[in-house]
């Protein structure tokens, strides 16, 4: 095993988390003796913030109860780009995954190790879900209401359960809206440009402006001002779930922050969902989500007022699926669509003064 001054807690290098006496080292819990004879690349998934999916070898006597032979790293491996190390995802990651999750009853990966360092970079070591016949989705499926209604609920454990957050914990979680608001990758001219091929054609004419779009957030951003916060997941679209054993959980909180329930809950229902069941029935989703948020510790406000908030937050996943471009066409064009028309449905930009 390596000596405690040796260990980078997040390493940058994928040869690093791949080596035994590594994961030996990040794996001992309690004093617990780890020792591992070989560890196998399964799978490599992702571009750049990859995920590993490992088999290990254990020596007699070497597996702790529990720990299981699959496992799962996730880290700023290979090619790395400075903005990831400088926004600090990776680190937001394993920071919920270690300082979050342990205090709500979400459902999410169990969590058998996580690093940050100063350079922004951080490693999680995780279980690896397709040991539990999983299923994934994306914009290309759709759940059933009964499903929503189970999603929200996890969401709702999130916000009523981190709802007693003081202002001084955490302070690695932070409101996030001003700094999505500032135009880096795509510029609202690249935004405009890019809403006026195929992701924008089933949205009103004046919803496919990029300034429009960018200044959505910033109002948002002023509104959080006069909000309660809690914990929010940030990126909660159908791609960010699974299911295993009937039940669902949420995966990948790279932009996990401080912030409204409001931004989470339209862009749930806006992605999960088809425009047609969304329209049907999110007034109905919206009232059992108040009174789940309520069970789980929250302080819901009455419907009138919650229903303003969330048409007004629609504005927040219609901002990040229309600046993706890194996604397949089919899966950014519906998630455009679905919630593109949530905004459109509510005047969400009329609501913010826009």
């Amino acid at each position: 095993m390596p000596d405690a001054m040796e260990f980078e807690p997040a390493p940058l290098e994928m040869e690093t988390v791949l080596n035994p006496a590594w994961l030996e080292r990040a794996l001992c819990r309690d004093g617990q003796l780890v020792e591992i004879e070989k560890v196998e690349l399964v799978e490599t998934i992702g571009w750049n913030c990859l995920n590993l999916r490992v088999k290990l070898t254990f020596a007699d006597r070497g597996q702790p109860e529990g720990l299981p032979e699959r496992l799962c790293i996730k880290g700023l491996f290979g090619e790395q780009h400075p903005e990831y190390l400088k926004n600090g995802a990776l680190v937001a990651d394993t920071l919920f995954y270690t300082e979050v999750l342990p205090r709500i009853t979400m459902k999410a990966p169990r969590c058998y190790y996580g690093g940050v360092d100063e350079r922004g970079s951080g490693v999680v070591v995780l279980e690896d879900l397709t040991e539990r016949d999983v299923r994934f989705f994306d914009h290309r499926t759709a759940l059933t209401l009964d499903q929503v209604r189970d999603t929200l609920d996890q969401l709702a454990r999130l916000h009523g359960g981190m709802s007693n957050m003081r202002p001084d914990e955490l302070p690695w979680l932070r409101d996030k809206l001003d700094v999505f608001s500032i135009p880096i990758a795509v510029t609202p001219e690249r935004l405009s440009e890019a809403m006026h091929g195929q992701r924008g054609d089933p949205l009103p004419e004046k919803q496919k402006d990029g300034s429009r779009i960018y200044n959505g957030l910033k109002a948002l951003a002023r509104r959080a001002e006069q909000l309660p916060v809690t914990a929010i997941h940030g990126d909660c679209h159908i791609g960010n779930i699974f299911e295993t054993e009937g039940s669902f959980g949420f995966i990948d909180f790279q932009i996990v922050q401080r912030g409204h329930w409001s931004l989470d809950l339209p862009y749930h229902i806006g992605s999960v969902l088809t425009v047609e069941d969304r329209r049907a029935k999110e007034r109905d989703l919206v009232r059992y989500y108040l009174d789940r948020l309520g069970d789980h510790g929250g302080d819901p406000p009455d419907f009138e007022t919650a229903w303003r908030l969330y048409r007004e937050g629609a504005a927040y996943g219609f901002f990040l699926w229309s600046v993706t471009m890194r996604v397949d066409a089919p899966i950014v064009n519906e998630a455009v669509k679905r919630l593109g028309l949530l905004v459109a449905d509510h005047d969400s930009y009329g609501l913010l003064g826009l």
